[in-house]
């Protein structure tokens, strides 16, 4: 299985687990470590992570298609 065909695969939750995820962990990790360079360099990646799964996302091809079956059941 290519890794193309598994990331077409997941479900909205998924997804949704994908992008949430490492932003979580940056904050998990931020609150263990406490406030430094490398916590804070994490954190800002793990936003842009966020951002750009979440506000980019709904433009894909596959993603459109799937908000336009939900419109129109």
């Amino acid at each position: 299985m290519r890794a193309g065909n598994f990331f077409a695969e997941l479900g909205p939750y998924a997804r949704v687990l994908t992008a949430l995820a490492p932003f979580l962990a940056a904050v998990v990790v931020r609150l263990l470590f406490g406030k430094n360079r490398v916590t804070e360099t994490l954190l800002s990646v793990a936003t842009m992570w966020f951002l750009v799964n979440i506000l980019v996302a709904p433009y894909s091809l596959e993603m459109q298609q799937e908000l336009h079956l939900l419109l129109h059941r």
